[in-house]
């Protein structure tokens, strides 16, 4: 319930907050990899992404919405984001 009130502001600093980490390290030329197999690069951008759309989701986006409609909003901003990112 506090998310409806002014708690909704301390998401969205968390989330501009997480995705100035995430531009930050993605911009340094030579940054090994956290997890080292195979996979692990892709198992770090799920999660590092994964939680600037738990961030975003709780962020105040209109609870009129259906549920659907706020997965399909959240998607689309965090992946404009990530594209945005990667150029």
């Amino acid at each position: 319930m506090w998310a409806r009130g002014y708690g909704y502001r301390l998401f969205w600093v968390a989330a501009l907050a997480w995705a100035a980490v995430l531009f930050y390290f993605s911009s340094q030329p030579s940054f090994s990899q956290p997890l080292h197999f195979s996979f692990g690069d892709k198992i770090a951008h799920a999660l590092a992404f994964g939680l600037l759309s738990v961030l975003v989701a709780f962020a105040r986006l209109p609870y009129q919405f259906g549920t659907i409609k706020r997965v399909l909003i959240v998607t689309t901003l965090v992946a404009a984001y990530g594209l945005v990112d990667e150029f």
